[in-house]
């Protein structure tokens, strides 16, 4: 009896941190999309993504109900098919690096408009951020 229970413990506990390990969802900070320049329909996103999960997470995909397409670019602007993060890892996408472009923008954007960005993981989990539009021109004058 004491052996038979200590099994169903045992099997409720791995089923409890099987969960909790899949509902792990990589920390996105200070998400940003660069005003683009009057009559452009493209624009440029920024974030950091840190993996506090315990596995690695694997990004396959970017899209957005904003722009017909949207892709991940390495800093020699080559697409990215995927981005891996290790365990702990720390990824950001800034200007003149790795960043995030939005291409064939249908909505007219302003400073200040969130954009959703919607995060395509290959465990088929979506996580939904939202860009903050931000007129990067001035922040470049301060540098």
């Amino acid at each position: 009896m004491v052996k038979t229970w200590k099994n169903i413990c045992g099997m409720m506990a791995l089923l409890l941190l099987g969960g909790m390990a899949q509902a792990c969802e990589v920390q996105v900070h200070d998400a940003r999309l660069r005003l683009p320049p009057p009559m452009s329909d493209t624009a440029a996103a920024y974030m950091v993504l840190q993996n506090g999960c315990a596995d690695t997470r694997v990004l396959v995909s970017i899209t957005s109900p904003w722009a017909k397409m949207v892709m991940m670019h390495n800093a020699a602007m080559q697409a990215m098919p995927k981005l891996v993060l290790q365990a702990g890892e720390r990824v950001v996408f800034q200007p003149r690096s790795k960043h995030i472009m939005l291409m064939g923008v249908h909505q007219h954007m302003q400073v200040g408009v969130r954009v959703p960005l919607v995060l395509h993981w290959k465990n088929g989990s979506t996580q939904t951020v939202h860009a903050v539009v931000q007129d990067m021109r001035l922040l470049q004058e301060g540098e």
